[in-house]
């Protein structure tokens, strides 16, 4: 299965790094506004949908920009074919294909695809995780001041408000607070210890779980915003180095 999410993630990170600085059509989604998608997201979801429909036709896969009818299996793919497409579409190089598969509710595998860096985060359950083969661990900061907490969200005014107030908490305590873009970086900028916070006030399914276990597995911890583990159902999330950060983050977000 780790063989058909890396072809995958591989095959979509060439095509979207080949179309970089040549989008053809940009279209403001329906029920979203403020989020575009392109011919690009479109194409990419359309070579991981068939690589995993021909090995897997029994499978579920939830993507963003398509949807699927559920079948009986137990294992469900999730699929952002181009996270950050904002960025990609205005030349901002910060963008990623990412894919996770979940057998009933646990996550068992993850594959986040930077193209334009050439970055191939890989995860497995109980197995580790990896940047282009070398494995990973998360930082051992312990030290909030010293940390850029990255944080995302949906386009909602639920999602807006939310982290306005979690701003004015943390812009004194953190040594910086900042979206970049691409949810699935975000997560896997954790992992290999180049950030050591991730806040999310809402979840999108796609743009979560594939960070979630690269976070886990190489050593950090995930919680919802109450401390509780975090599980598929868990209406937001917080993903850290798993240091003492962790507990004063919480702390923070009670007080947001």
């Amino acid at each position: 299965m780790i063989d058909i999410a890396l072809n995958s993630a591989k095959r979509a990170g060439k095509l979207i790094r080949g179309h970089y600085g040549n989008v053809k059509e940009i279209n403001i989604k329906e029920d979203r506004w403020q989020d575009i998608v392109t011919d690009v997201d479109k194409e990419s979801n359309e070579i991981i949908l068939s690589t995993i429909k021909n090995a897997f036709p029994d499978h579920n896969i939830i993507s963003e920009e398509s949807k699927q009818k559920k079948t009986s299996s137990d294992y469900t793919w999730y699929i952002d074919p181009l996270d950050g497409t904002t960025n990609f579409a205005t030349q901002i190089p910060f963008f990623c294909v990412s894919i996770a598969l979940v057998l009933k509710n646990r996550i068992v595998l993850s594959v986040v695809n930077n193209p334009w860096e050439r970055e191939l985060f890989v995860a497995e359950s109980d197995k580790g995780a990896a940047l282009n083969g070398e494995k990973i661990k998360v930082s051992k900061n312990k030290d909030l001041k010293k940390t850029l907490v990255n944080y995302c969200h949906s386009n909602t005014l639920g999602g807006i408000k939310s982290i306005e107030k979690v701003y004015t908490t943390f812009k004194t305590k953190a040594r910086s607070f900042r979206q970049l873009g691409s949810g699935g970086l975000d997560f896997a900028y954790v992992a290999c210890g180049r950030n050591d916070v991730v806040l999310r006030p809402d979840i999108v399914p796609w743009d979560v779980i594939p960070g979630v276990l690269l976070v886990k597995e190489s050593g950090g911890k995930v919680t919802d915003w109450n401390g509780n583990d975090w599980t598929l159902e868990s209406p937001n999330i917080v993903a850290t180095n798993g240091t003492k950060i962790h507990e004063e983050v919480l702390n923070l977000l009670k007080k947001s």
